[in-house]
């Protein structure tokens, strides 16, 4: 018989009945000898539920959600989705509380954004204790670079705007499964921005996305300047950086145009110390806007690769210039991935772009790698092994520099 209680009723049902048990002598005691107990253990009470002890520990869990947040959540049907309640009661009450209000007045499509919401209302952000994590998460600048904490307050910032129910691209779908575009990681941002920056000094992300390196750089005291074709992307990080950083609104200019033009910068050289952006995979490999002048839209590779240019060769005009004497570097970083397009083989756009580079003047002065968590690299492991070719789990980050 299907239940029609919801997880929060059944998690409640059963922590009462196991309170009856208790009083009535027919549970096991804590301690308790296994040849001489004669009360009902965990085991049995879930067995006798149908479940496994897991899925029973889960489900009792779910009953520590506060009161106040389980009457506001049994109005909505998230109050029916087991393992999302099993996250909210692992956290403290005053989330718990928001969660629950922000999903019962529908300020959130999911319960993921909800949390995320909820966190960032009753816990403030300590800029100052995330600035010292990571000068010390710098370390020593290894070629291969790996990030992967997600519990971070730079992570939480960036989540506002890559978990946002309005600016979530899915890029793949496999059955039921969502592949989203992928996010750059919060401290890899500012692995990049605290090694070549000061606070002060000011950063230029040409193709920002939903603008991990404009949030990154609020946050560590930067002035940033951006560019995206999607309005709504600019909006969020505007109102997402006032709000939770302590940038002032002097110091943050967003331009909804297009960043390989760069109009609005045609009168300024030598003013920024540094350059870091992330442009579309070439060929149309991923959609963002249907603006024909993003680059994500151009899939004509000349095409492509000539945008690219006018681009690379603002940002020369853009970027401070470097001093090896004096050890004064004001790079432009770009992060760069490859495309496969089957009998065509494979396209490594740091190839192209390290000559573009080259041409213009600008001098390589370093790269690193990445680690990519790709979704779509796990989707598409059986056509590497068929095909012979390896899942590509990395992305190049290139270091250019003028002198």
């Amino acid at each position: 018989m299907v239940s029609t209680l919801s997880a929060i009723d059944q998690a409640t049902f059963i922590v009462r009945w196991e309170e009856l048990l208790t009083q009535l002598g027919k549970r096991a005691q804590r301690g308790d000898n296994r040849w001489k107990r004669s009360g009902l253990t965990n085991a049995d009470l879930a067995k006798s539920r149908g479940m496994s002890k897991r899925s029973y520990a889960y489900m009792k869990s779910i009953a520590k959600i506060h009161p106040d947040a389980q009457d506001l959540l049994n109005e909505t049907e998230y109050a029916n989705n087991k393992m999302d309640m099993v996250r909210l009661a692992k956290e403290d009450d005053a989330v718990q509380i928001a969660v629950a209000s922000i999903l019962a007045t529908n300020k959130s499509k999911s319960f993921s954004r909800a949390l995320t919401l909820g966190r960032c209302q009753v816990h403030s952000f300590d800029w100052d204790a995330e600035k010292k994590r990571i000068q010390e998460r710098i370390g020593k600048p290894f070629s291969i670079m790996k990030w992967d904490s997600h519990t971070t307050d730079l992570s939480r910032l960036c989540m506002l705007l890559s978990h946002d129910d309005d600016t979530r691209i899915v890029n793949r779908e496999w059955g039921t499964v969502e592949v989203q575009v992928y996010s750059q990681h919060p401290d890899h941002s500012a692995h990049v921005i605290e090694f070549y920056t000061n606070p002060g000094d000011r950063i230029l992300d040409c193709m920002s996305g939903r603008g991990t390196n404009l949030l990154v750089g609020a946050a560590l005291g930067r002035r940033v300047v951006g560019y995206d074709m999607n309005p709504t992307n600019l909006a969020k990080v505007r109102s997402v950086a006032l709000e939770h950083t302590d940038i002032d609104a002097a110091d943050l200019h967003l331009h909804h145009s297009d960043g390989c033009v760069m109009e609005e910068l045609a009168d300024q050289q030598d003013c920024f110390d540094l350059i870091t952006f992330d442009p579309p995979y070439a060929q149309g490999s991923e959609r963002y806007t249907d603006d024909p002048r993003d680059l994500c839209n151009v899939r004509n590779m000349d095409a492509f690769y000539e945008r690219l240019r006018e681009c690379m060769c603002n940002c020369k005009r853009l970027i401070k210039k470097s001093d090896w004497e004096k050890k004064e570097f004001h790079p432009v970083v770009m992060k760069v991935g490859s495309v496969r397009r089957l009998q065509q083989g494979l396209h490594n756009m740091s190839t192209e772009v390290e000559l573009i580079a080259r041409d213009l003047g600008l001098v390589l002065h370093d790269t690193f790698f990445n680690h990519l968590y790709s979704q779509y690299a796990m989707f598409q492991m059986s056509r590497c092994i068929d095909h012979r070719y390896s899942a590509k789990v990395h992305e190049t980050n290139l270091v250019f520099v003028k002198y």
